[in-house]
Protein backbone atom coordinates (compact mmCIF):
# COMPACT_ATOMS: atom_id res chain seq x y z
CA UNK A 1 0.00 0.00 0.00
CA UNK A 2 0.99 3.70 -1.17
CA UNK A 3 1.64 6.89 0.99
CA UNK A 4 -1.57 8.66 0.28
CA UNK A 5 -1.70 13.18 -0.28
CA UNK A 6 -4.51 14.87 -1.02
CA UNK A 7 -3.54 18.15 -2.59
CA UNK A 8 -6.09 21.47 -2.78
CA UNK A 9 -6.44 22.91 -5.96
CA UNK A 10 -3.21 24.91 -6.60
CA UNK A 11 -1.03 23.40 -3.66
CA UNK A 12 2.03 22.22 -4.69
CA UNK A 13 3.90 18.59 -3.30
CA UNK A 14 7.63 18.42 -3.56
CA UNK A 15 8.50 14.69 -4.91
CA UNK A 16 12.08 13.50 -5.06
CA UNK A 17 13.05 17.45 -5.48
CA UNK A 18 10.81 17.87 -8.45
CA UNK A 19 7.68 20.24 -7.42
CA UNK A 20 4.42 19.41 -8.89
CA UNK A 21 1.05 21.01 -8.37
CA UNK A 22 -2.63 20.47 -8.63
CA UNK A 23 -4.32 22.37 -11.38
CA UNK A 24 -7.58 20.89 -10.80
CA UNK A 25 -10.70 23.23 -9.22
CA UNK A 26 -10.76 20.24 -6.73
CA UNK A 27 -9.20 18.29 -4.10
CA UNK A 28 -7.19 16.17 -5.77
CA UNK A 29 -5.76 12.81 -3.90
CA UNK A 30 -2.76 10.90 -5.61
CA UNK A 31 -0.87 7.82 -4.09
CA UNK A 32 2.89 7.21 -4.17
CA UNK A 33 3.47 3.63 -4.71
CA UNK A 34 6.87 3.58 -4.02
CA UNK A 35 9.80 4.92 -1.75
CA UNK A 36 10.26 8.71 -2.07
CA UNK A 37 11.02 11.96 -0.61
CA UNK A 38 8.04 13.92 -0.36
CA UNK A 39 7.06 17.65 1.34
CA UNK A 40 3.87 19.55 1.11
CA UNK A 41 4.54 23.03 0.16
CA UNK A 42 3.75 23.83 3.52
CA UNK A 43 6.62 22.06 4.65
CA UNK A 44 8.98 23.86 2.39
CA UNK A 45 11.78 26.67 3.50
CA UNK A 46 13.00 28.80 0.55
CA UNK A 47 16.64 29.99 1.22
CA UNK A 48 15.85 33.56 1.66
CA UNK A 49 13.53 32.28 4.43
CA UNK A 50 16.47 30.34 6.71
CA UNK A 51 17.37 34.23 8.81
CA UNK A 52 18.56 31.78 12.05
CA UNK A 53 20.16 29.12 12.99
CA UNK A 54 16.79 26.75 13.54
CA UNK A 55 16.24 28.12 10.09
CA UNK A 56 19.40 27.63 8.38
CA UNK A 57 19.28 23.86 10.18
CA UNK A 58 16.06 22.70 9.00
CA UNK A 59 17.06 24.18 4.89
CA UNK A 60 20.17 21.79 4.93
CA UNK A 61 17.77 18.90 6.34
CA UNK A 62 15.32 19.59 3.93
CA UNK A 63 17.78 19.27 1.01
CA UNK A 64 19.43 16.40 2.41
CA UNK A 65 16.15 14.94 2.02
CA UNK A 66 15.19 16.41 -1.63
CA UNK A 67 18.37 16.32 -3.33
CA UNK A 68 20.03 12.95 -2.57
CA UNK A 69 22.63 13.21 -5.29
CA UNK A 70 24.09 16.25 -3.27
CA UNK A 71 23.59 15.20 0.17
CA UNK A 72 27.36 14.76 0.80
CA UNK A 73 27.83 18.65 0.36
CA UNK A 74 24.60 19.87 2.55
CA UNK A 75 25.21 17.37 5.48
CA UNK A 76 28.76 19.04 5.79
CA UNK A 77 26.77 22.64 5.44
CA UNK A 78 24.50 21.09 7.90
CA UNK A 79 27.57 20.05 10.47
CA UNK A 80 29.25 23.59 9.83
CA UNK A 81 25.72 25.22 10.83
CA UNK A 82 25.13 22.76 13.89
CA UNK A 83 28.35 23.60 15.30
CA UNK A 84 28.07 27.58 14.78
CA UNK A 85 24.75 26.63 16.37
CA UNK A 86 25.50 24.35 19.69
CA UNK A 87 28.70 27.01 20.32
CA UNK A 88 26.11 30.06 20.51
CA UNK A 89 23.89 27.53 22.56
CA UNK A 90 26.65 26.91 24.89
CA UNK A 91 27.64 30.52 25.25
CA UNK A 92 24.08 31.60 26.19
CA UNK A 93 23.71 28.47 28.62
CA UNK A 94 20.56 27.69 25.89
CA UNK A 95 20.23 24.42 27.13
CA UNK A 96 16.45 23.86 25.31
CA UNK A 97 18.23 24.93 22.24
CA UNK A 98 21.33 22.67 22.60
CA UNK A 99 19.23 19.90 23.13
CA UNK A 100 17.52 20.75 20.54
CA UNK A 101 20.50 21.06 17.87
CA UNK A 102 21.76 17.69 19.44
CA UNK A 103 18.39 15.67 19.12
CA UNK A 104 18.50 17.01 14.88
CA UNK A 105 21.92 16.06 14.50
CA UNK A 106 21.47 12.31 16.00
CA UNK A 107 18.51 12.45 13.66
CA UNK A 108 20.27 13.18 11.17
CA UNK A 109 23.40 11.30 11.54
CA UNK A 110 20.70 8.41 10.96
CA UNK A 111 19.15 9.68 7.69
CA UNK A 112 16.01 10.06 9.75
CA UNK A 113 15.46 13.19 8.35
CA UNK A 114 11.60 13.46 8.45
CA UNK A 115 11.28 13.46 12.27
CA UNK A 116 14.26 15.98 12.84
CA UNK A 117 12.28 18.45 10.19
CA UNK A 118 9.24 17.61 12.31
CA UNK A 119 11.40 18.31 15.60
CA UNK A 120 12.67 21.55 14.39
CA UNK A 121 8.91 22.60 13.13
CA UNK A 122 7.56 22.08 16.77
CA UNK A 123 9.95 25.26 17.34
CA UNK A 124 9.56 27.36 13.94
CA UNK A 125 6.14 26.23 13.02
CA UNK A 126 5.66 25.31 9.60
CA UNK A 127 8.16 27.43 7.25
CA UNK A 128 5.25 27.94 4.43
CA UNK A 129 6.37 28.22 0.68
CA UNK A 130 6.86 31.22 -1.08
CA UNK A 131 4.94 30.83 -3.95
CA UNK A 132 6.24 32.65 -7.42
CA UNK A 133 4.37 34.94 -8.96
CA UNK A 134 1.55 33.11 -11.39
CA UNK A 135 2.10 33.65 -14.75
Amino acid sequence: MGLKFRLKPGERLAINGAVVRNPADRVLEIEVMNSAALLHEKDVMQPEQADNFMRRIYLYVQLMLLEPENRLAHGEAFEKMHALARHEAEMKSDGPSLALYEAVADLVRREDYFPALRQIQAVIGRPGFSRPPEN
